[in-house]
């Protein structure tokens, strides 16, 4: 018991004066020892249904992530948050010439995590992706699977500017743990209180 509560201690410890908002370290501040298992992405549209997936490739020094061919181009991603706190994210969406900028929000409820990114395509910049997901564990497994965010029936979020105007897109991770899940509890609630949050963004209680 004294171990058990020792290793909660430092782990919170470490929690504290490591986090980042950066998606690819967030393995390293949960869990030294972590492993990212799979990243997937998937793009639905309401009428034509699922119109592309595939695997993101997440580089190990890069806070950001990518589809190296989405469309014959690169698909870039930057700007990359997750949001941990239950509550009501609002976001201010910089639009183009074609569709003004406008709020978007998600809501995080209990047992699941929220993000937040940019992504640049084929001379298109900064266009918002919302995704929320539901955290489960499965042995060793931490997995984050997406939910609908805006409950227009398809998991992730219907993009509000950009080439890709009404498609959903979500994303989907598994990541590997070796330790036990209630360490991951406790630390995801620490995380949650420093409160990983982007300058453009603010929660509604």
């Amino acid at each position: 018991m004294i171990k058990h509560q020792l290793l909660l201690k430092i782990t919170a410890i470490f929690l504290l004066f490591n986090s980042t908002p950066s998606f690819a370290s967030i393995y390293d501040i949960i869990c030294p020892e972590c492993t990212l298992q799979t990243a997937q992405y998937e793009f639905n549209d309401p009428l034509l249904g699922q119109i592309a997936s595939g695997v993101l490739t997440v580089p190990g020094a890069s806070s950001d992530f990518q589809i190296d061919n989405f469309f014959a181009y690169p698909l870039m991603a930057h700007d990359v948050n997750f949001y941990w706190v239950a509550g009501t994210y609002t976001f201010d969406s910089i639009g183009d010439l074609e569709t003004p900028g406008k709020s978007i929000s998600m809501t995080v409820n209990a047992n699941q995590i929220g993000m937040h990114f940019l992504f640049d395509w084929h001379g298109n910049a900064d266009i918002d992706v919302l995704n929320v997901f539901d955290v489960r564990y499965l042995g060793g497994d931490m997995i984050l699977t997406p939910v609908d965010v805006d409950a227009n029936g398809l998991a992730g979020f219907s993009m509000v500017e950009g080439p890709f105007l009404g498609v959903d897109m979500a994303t989907s991770f598994v990541v590997a743990t070796p330790l036990p899940a209630t360490v991951w509890l406790f630390g995801s609630g620490l995380i949650g209180l420093i409160g990983l949050t982007r300058r453009k963004s603010h929660i509604l209680s």
